[in-house]
C-alpha cells in the first residue's frame, strides 16, 4: 500500500512538472506574440501613416472640404485602414460628388479622383438655393452661387428637399434644362438663367441678352445657332429670337433694347 502512495505521489510531481513546463513554454508563446503585435501595430501605424493626398477632378468642392468628409475619424489617416474601407465600406457621400475613386501607392500616398455629379441648375427658395442634378435630386443647398449653373425661373417644383427628387410640374421642364445645359457645357457658354413661361416657353438669359428659344423642340440646335453668333451679341443689349430655328435657316432677328 505504501509502495502504492508512493508511486502515485511520483506521479503526480511528473504531471505538476510537465504543467509547469507547458505553463512557461506558453508564457513564452504569448510574449512573442505579444512582442510581434507591439512590433506590428508599430510599423502599421508609422509605417503606413498617409503623409500625402492628392485629389483630382474636384471643381465644386475644394480638397479640404473632401478631406473632411474622406479623413473624418483620426484612425482614417493610415492606408492601410483607409484602403480596407474603401473596399468593404459605403462609399461616403460628399455634397456635389456621384462617387470616387481611391489609389494608393504604398506605404504613405493617397490619390483620390473625384467624379462629381453634373449640376444642371438652382431654384431659389426661402431656405437657399437648392441645386439639383440631370435626375432632378436635389443635391445641395447653399446661399453661394457656383458659376456656370443657371437659375431656374417660372416654376416651382414640389417636394424640394435635399437628397429627394423634385415633382416638376411637367416633364418638359427637367428634360430641356438637363439638353439647354450639357450643350452650353459643350460650347463653353454660360447662361445667368433659364425662365419657363405658364405654356412652357423657354426664354434663356445670358448677360444683357435674352435668347427666346420658344417650344422645347430644337434646343441641340437652338444652343448652337446660339453658339455660333454669341461674340457677336456681347457688346450689345436686347433679345435674340431663336423661336423658329430648326437646324436649317442661318438668320434669326435680333431686337435691340430701348
Amino acid at each position: 500500500m505504501a509502495e502504492g502512495r508512493r508511486v502515485k505521489k511520483i506521479k503526480r510531481q511528473k504531471r505538476r512538472k510537465r504543467a509547469v513546463i507547458v505553463l512557461k513554454r506558453i508564457i513564452k508563446i504569448v510574449a512573442v506574440l505579444l512582442l510581434i503585435g507591439v512590433v506590428t501595430a508599430a510599423v502599421v501605424v508609422n509605417v503606413f501613416k498617409v503623409k500625402e493626398v492628392e485629389y483630382a477632378g474636384n471643381t465644386w468642392n475644394d480638397d479640404a472640404t473632401i478631406e473632411a468628409y474622406l479623413f473624418n475619424k483620426p484612425y482614417f489617416r493610415n492606408t492601410i485602414v483607409f484602403a480596407l474601407r474603401d473596399k468593404y465600406l459605403k462609399k461616403t457621400e460628399i455634397p456635389y460628388v456621384e462617387t470616387y475613386e481611391v489609389k494608393i501607392k504604398w506605404p504613405g500616398k493617397i490619390t483620390v479622383n473625384v467624379y462629381e455629379k453634373k449640376i444642371m441648375g438652382y431654384i431659389k427658395t426661402e431656405n437657399g438655393n437648392m441645386y439639383f442634378d440631370k435626375d432632378g435630386i436635389v443635391v445641395d443647398c447653399s446661399e453661394e452661387l457656383l458659376s456656370m449653373v443657371p437659375e431656374i425661373k417660372g416654376i416651382l417644383p414640389e417636394n424640394i428637399e435635399l437628397h429627394q427628387k423634385m415633382n416638376m410640374p411637367s416633364d418638359v421642364v427637367l428634360s430641356a434644362v438637363v439638353e439647354i445645359k450639357q450643350q452650353l457645357d459643350k460650347y463653353h457658354l454660360e447662361a445667368d438663367a433659364i425662365e419657363f413661361d405658364r405654356d412652357y416657353n423657354i426664354v434663356m438669359k445670358a448677360g444683357d441678352i435674352k435668347i427666346k428659344l420658344g417650344q422645347a423642340e430644337y434646343l441641340t440646335e437652338k444652343v448652337f445657332e446660339y453658339s455660333r453668333i454669341c461674340k457677336k451679341l456681347s457688346n450689345l443689349k436686347g433679345t435674340l429670337n431663336l423661336e423658329a430655328c430648326d437646324g436649317t435657316s442661318k438668320n434669326y432677328p435680333f431686337t435691340p433694347s430701348q
